[in-house]
């Protein structure tokens, strides 16, 4: 839930958190996916924001790569698991 609150912001900070946290964690995987629903948030935050300072066709373009670019990373992510 941190997570996904901190990823409207900024990704920095959680990714920066997560990788100190993560030296104490038994599973890496808890900071991995932290910082992926970060970024997802702040990727979907920002394809909306190009909704509403732009027009509904700089959405489709700046949403179609930011949801290239979810997808290519969640299966990353999963298939390095």
């Amino acid at each position: 839930m941190l997570a996904a609150i901190s990823g409207v912001a900024d990704v920095d900070a959680i990714t920066l958190s997560m990788a100190h946290i993560s030296k104490t964690l038994p599973e890496l995987n808890v900071a991995g996916y932290a910082i992926l629903i970060a970024v997802f948030v702040n990727t979907t935050f920002k394809s909306m924001l190009s909704w509403l300072v732009g027009d509904k066709s700089l959405m489709l373009r700046v949403g179609g790569v930011s949801a290239l670019s979810i997808i290519v990373g969640t299966s990353l992510v999963f298939w390095s698991i």
